[in-house]
C-alpha cells in the first residue's frame, strides 16, 4: 500500500530533464525546438486551430478541377504550423477519374512530419482523387505517416470527361488507406482540451446568461426611380438607415454579461424601380430561371443540406441578391456554366459559402464583357 505514486511522466520544460548542449550547435537546435514544440500537446495533435478553408472551387464544364484553400494555422506532429498564403491553389485534372456518383472523393492534405534536422523541411498542401473504398490515392506518392491532417473533402460529379457540379462534402470523415480520417482532425481524440470544453459547457448554469443583442438600424430607403423617356436617368441613392439600440444587461448569475450594443443600419441601396424587390425562397438545388433575377432577392431560408444555384446566362439589365435566411454548417455554390462570374476582379466558374452565415449576401449584376455578351459581376457583404 502506498499513499503517493510517481507515475511515468514528461515534463516541458524544466530544469531537471534540459539536455544541455552547447548554444547554437546542431544538437541544441534539434532538441530544444522539439521539446518547446511539445507544449503544443496541452491542446492536440493534427488538428486546424484557424482558417485552412476552402474558398474556392471551380472547373465546371472543364476536366480541371480547382481548389483554394486559405491562410490559416494548425498542430500537426507536434509542431504549430502557420500558412501563410492567402490562397493556395491547386488543381487535379479528372477526365480518367470515378467521381462521387460512384463512392469516389477529392480530399486536401497536409503533408508534414517533424525531421531531426536542421535541413529546410516546409509543409505542403496536396490534392489527391480518392477511390471508393480509400486505399487508392491519386497522383501517387501519397504517404500516410506525414499526409496527417485531411483539411477539405470534396465532392464533385461528371458529364463524360467534364466537371458538372462540385462542391463541399457534407461527409466529415473518410476511410484513408484503412484509417478514418476526419475534416481538419476534429474528433475528440485528437483534442487534448476537450474534457475542459466539456466542462465548460456543464458550466454554464452556473454563468449569467449574456444580454440581448441591441436591435438592429433601420434600412435605409430604397432611391427613387429613374424617370421615363428614351433612356430613363438613373434613380438616386437611398438615404442612410439609423443607428442600432443598445442591448439590455446580462441576467443575474456569476457572470452576467453585458448586452451588445446594436448594429448601425445598412445605407439605403440605389434606385433600380419604383416597384419593390421579388423575393423568391430556394432551400434546395436547382437552376434559377433569367425571370427570377430582375431586382430580384434569392433566399435559401430552409436549406438542410449542400446545395447548389446554378445561374442562367446573363442577360442586360439583371440584378439580383442571395440573402442567407438559414445559418449551418451546410454549403451553398453559386455557380454558371453559361457565363463568366467575376468577384472582386477575380474570374471564377463557382463561389461558395461555407459555412453558411444568417443574413450574409451577395449582390449580382449582369455586366456587358462582348459586343453581345454579359457576365456575372459579384460583391459580398456582411
Amino acid at each position: 500500500m502506498s499513499e503517493y505514486v510517481i507515475p511515468d511522466q514528461n515534463r516541458y520544460n524544466d530544469p531537471y530533464q534540459q539536455r544541455i548542449y552547447d548554444c547554437n550547435i546542431v544538437d541544441s537546435k534539434i532538441y530544444l525546438s522539439r521539446a518547446t514544440n511539445m507544449l503544443l500537446k496541452a491542446f492536440g495533435n493534427n488538428i486546424v486551430l484557424d482558417g485552412l478553408d476552402v474558398i474556392s472551387l471551380s472547373g465546371v464544364g472543364t476536366p480541371i478541377a480547382t481548389v483554394q484553400i486559405s491562410s490559416g494555422y494548425l498542430i500537426q506532429d507536434s509542431t504549430l504550423l502557420e500558412i501563410i498564403s492567402t490562397t493556395n491553389t491547386l488543381t487535379i485534372d479528372v477526365s480518367l477519374l470515378a467521381d462521387t456518383s460512384s463512392g469516389c472523393h477529392l480530399a486536401v492534405f497536409v503533408d508534414y512530419n517533424y525531421l531531426e534536422s536542421v535541413a529546410d523541411n516546409p509543409a505542403v498542401l496536396r490534392l489527391y482523387h480518392v477511390s471508393a473504398n480509400g486505399m487508392s490515392l491519386i497522383p501517387s506518392g501519397f504517404d500516410e505517416e506525414r499526409c496527417l491532417t485531411m483539411i477539405a473533402l470534396i465532392d464533385f460529379y461528371k458529364s463524360g470527361s467534364n466537371i458538372s457540379s462540385i462542391s463541399i462534402s457534407s461527409q466529415k470523415s473518410r476511410l484513408i488507406q484503412g484509417s478514418e480520417k476526419y475534416v481538419k482532425g476534429y474528433r475528440s481524440s485528437n483534442i487534448n482540451i476537450a474534457d475542459l470544453i466539456s466542462a465548460i459547457i456543464e458550466l454554464e448554469g452556473l454563468i449569467g446568461s449574456g444580454g440581448s443583442s441591441g436591435s438592429g438600424g433601420s434600412s435605409g430607403s430604397g432611391g427613387t426611380s429613374g424617370t421615363s423617356g428614351t433612356s430613363g436617368t438613373s434613380g438616386t441613392s437611398g438615404t442612410s438607415g439609423t443607428s442600432g439600440t443598445g442591448g439590455t444587461s446580462g441576467t443575474s448569475g456569476i457572470l452576467g454579461t453585458s448586452g451588445t450594443s446594436g448594429t448601425s443600419g445598412t445605407s439605403g441601396t440605389s434606385g433600380v424601380d419604383g416597384s419593390s424587390l421579388q423575393e423568391y425562397t430556394k432551400p434546395d438545388s436547382t437552376t434559377l430561371s433569367p425571370s427570377e433575377l430582375y431586382n430580384s432577392v434569392i433566399n435559401n431560408y430552409g436549406q438542410t443540406n449542400n446545395i447548389v444555384y446554378t445561374l442562367p446566362a446573363a442577360q442586360a439589365g439583371m440584378n439580383f441578391r442571395v440573402i442567407l435566411g438559414t445559418g449551418s454548417d451546410n454549403s451553398l455554390t453559386i455557380q454558371s456554366s453559361a457565363s463568366q462570374i467575376y468577384l472582386n476582379g477575380e474570374l471564377y466558374t463557382a463561389i461558395v459559402i461555407s459555412p453558411t452565415v444568417r443574413s450574409k449576401q451577395i449582390e449580382f449584376s449582369s455586366v456587358q464583357v462582348g459586343s453581345s455578351t454579359w457576365a456575372w459581376s459579384a460583391r459580398k457583404s456582411e
